[in-house]
């Protein structure tokens, strides 16, 4: 298993030992109705499975009936296409096995932005296993802290155990070294809040 995967906390096949294979199945058709995929024969989609893997990863914590164990943050941008998946890498960077962190966006984009990948590999996330996700009710359950970094109002958020505003970021058509200011400038609200919440 890949580290970035360790510092999420754990892996499908954990879960789906927590919940059944029902439970698996379900969220597997639930990634697929709310991403609009069609099924299909055969394996899912990658971005069907990543989503159902962090649907049953929320499950899992929202189960246990109290926040425990790793910090839980979501991070939220517009289109979900490399603002909240910069700060989260940040985050998963900083806080190691203490910090489990998603990003989602309002309006997800098909894929990241361009050059998103290469900076999330700088960072130590694996872009190949990062998509624009939506902000489903169970990360909003899930998470201890819930970041935007949108101007866009988030619907949803009502249930939100502690939501922090932070200014609007976006990421698209910005360069390489551009894309670096971006996390150079997210860096530092990244690390008050884990020192914040993990000291």
């Amino acid at each position: 298993m890949r580290g970035d995967e360790q510092s999420r906390g754990g892996d499908a096949a954990e879960n789906g030992d927590r919940f059944g294979p029902a439970a698996v199945a379900h969220c597997l058709r639930v990634a697929q109705q709310r991403l609009g995929i069609a099924r299909h024969p055969g394996p899912p989609a990658p971005r069907v499975l990543r989503f159902a893997r962090e649907l049953l990863r929320a499950s899992a914590r929202t189960a246990r009936g109290q926040h425990t164990g790793a910090l839980d943050l979501l991070f939220v941008c517009e289109r979900g296409d490399g603002a909240s998946q910069i700060a989260a890498a940040l985050a998963r960077r900083g806080g190691a096995a203490r910090v489990a962190a998603r990003a989602a966006g309002v309006e997800p984009a098909p894929e990241l932005a361009p050059g998103v990948d290469a900076l999330l590999r700088e960072l130590g996330t694996d872009p190949a296993d990062e998509f624009p996700l939506p902000v489903a009710p169970e990360f909003v359950a899930a998470a201890d802290v819930i970041v935007t970094l949108t101007d866009v109002p988030v619907p949803g958020l009502e249930a939100a155990a502690q939501l922090v505003a932070w200014p609007e970021t976006r990421v698209v058509g910005l360069e390489p070294r551009a894309l670096r200011e971006v996390a150079t400038a997210l860096e530092p609200r990244v690390v008050e809040l884990l020192r914040a919440r993990l000291s």
